[in-house]
């Protein structure tokens, strides 16, 4: 059975476009923010070094982000542009998580996967574990007069894994113990 290790928060966040991005560390209503004007991207808000210790030589079986989110309004449905998963700075791996659904005007947490979703790639503990290991996250106004301020406060992620070789070693012990009643019945 998979276990979880988070959720955890990034150490590390950049952009050439938004607006204090070391504010997406904790949930404390301190925001980093993108205003944008009619149709629209926000450019990326790229946030990593979650901190993760995932066992050597362990399977990751998912990994679950949530990002704590909202829109001054829903003027032009500004939603996201992309979500995306990296294993290395600026690189964007996997699948594209971007959600079809409007971003609130407050705080509430979106989340991108499960305990058994990998996004369309294959991970080892060392990339999970790596100070480059992150998401990217961009948004979108798609219409409209006027502006919006997009606003993200925090982002976390979980792992689930097991350890070793995928759950094997959990077989072992019933191995040995069949060895040991076969040999009390000689």
């Amino acid at each position: 059975m998979p276990s979880p290790q988070g959720p955890n928060s990034p150490g590390t966040a950049s952009s050439s476009f938004w607006a204090t991005p070391n504010n997406t560390f904790s949930s404390d209503n301190s925001y980093s923010t993108r205003s944008v004007s009619g149709a629209s991207s926000t450019g990326i808000l790229e946030v990593s070094n979650f901190g993760f210790s995932i066992p050597s030589g362990a399977v990751i079986y998912g990994i679950i982000i949530e990002i704590e989110r909202k829109a001054s309004n829903t003027t032009g449905s500004p939603r996201d542009a992309a979500i995306r998963l990296k294993k290395t700075a600026g690189t964007a791996v996997g699948d594209e998580l971007a959600s079809g659904s409007t971003w609130p005007t407050s705080d509430a947490y979106a989340t991108y996967g499960t305990s058994t979703t990998l996004h369309g790639t294959t991970w080892t503990d060392a990339e999970i574990n790596a100070i480059t290991f992150g998401v990217m996250i961009s948004g979108q106004r798609n219409a409209g007069k006027g502006s919006t301020t997009f606003s993200v406060d925090h982002v976390r992620i979980t792992v689930h894994y097991t350890e070793g070789d995928g759950g094997a070693t959990a077989h072992k012990p019933v191995i040995v113990s069949q060895a040991i009643n076969r040999a009390s019945r000689w």
